[in-house]
């Protein structure tokens, strides 16, 4: 019986003969060059210096994305807050300016508005004063012998005067305080004198109403009516002092 026919053995280099031995070279290649990068990777790694693997480690992309949200998000905010803290204390500074600015100016118009008071009781309660004592010269001039004129005239001078002597001492005071020229309370201190030589004359003059008249009472009546006149123009001198200084403080 013969033996059956075996196939022929292969030696070694045919095994890795062809496309296979391609492949299995280039993978044990491949793995060398793995082992070199990582051997030369890790003796790099070992020679760099702290503050050199720090600086690598923020130089990656990643790291500085990171860091760029970070900035915009905290760094941002910071920076918004501080502008908003910043905008609010311009807009109260603002703010407290415009409400001084407006106290200013409402107590300026205050201000203007007591000195025009002034002018208005000055004029009313001097001009009822000198009124009435021009009503007794002219009845003491015209030797005025009705009992009821001469009656009705000495009681509207009894009354003004009694008026002026209380509204002289306000008048007094109020220009004072709310007018700053120094000119208007000597004026004025020239207004009282006078009317102080007017009331003397006429209450010694009405003694004499209803009397034949006399050159001295002609004489007295004279003299009376030009410190009335007097009285009047420095009453006047007065007032423009009062409006000068109004119109001033208008255009502040």
């Amino acid at each position: 019986m013969q033996p059956k026919d075996e196939p022929p053995s292969q030696s070694t280099s045919e095994l890795f003969a062809g496309a296979e031995r391609e492949r299995i070279i280039t993978e044990i290649v491949e793995e060398i060059r793995k082992d070199g990068i990582k051997s030369e990777a890790g003796a790099r790694i070992k020679q760099l210096s702290w503050g050199e693997r720090i600086s690598g480690f923020f130089q990656h992309p990643a790291v500085l994305i990171i860091i760029g949200f970070l900035a915009t998000g905290v760094v941002g905010g910071i920076l918004a807050n501080r502008w908003q803290r910043t905008e609010s204390e311009r807009q109260e500074e603002r703010q407290t300016q415009e409400w001084n600015r407006q106290q200013r100016r409402l107590l300026t118009i205050h201000n203007i508005d007591l000195k025009y008071q002034i002018i208005s009781d000055l004029t009313k309660s001097l001009g009822e004063r000198n009124g009435a004592a021009t009503a007794v010269l002219e009845a003491l001039a015209q030797s005025v012998h009705d009992r009821q004129i001469s009656k009705e005239v000495l009681k509207k001078w009894d009354a003004a005067n009694t008026e002026w002597r209380i509204q002289s001492q306000v008048l007094k005071l109020r220009i004072s305080a709310h007018i700053d020229s120094s000119d208007a309370l000597a004026t004025f201190q020239q207004v009282l004198d006078a009317e102080k030589q007017i009331f003397a004359s006429v209450e010694m003059l009405k003694q004499t109403l209803g009397r034949p008249e006399t050159d001295e009472v002609t004489e007295e009546i004279n003299q009376t009516n030009n410190i009335v006149k007097s009285s009047a123009e420095q009453m006047k001198h007065l007032i423009n002092i009062i409006i000068t200084e109004t119109q001033a403080d208008a255009n502040k």
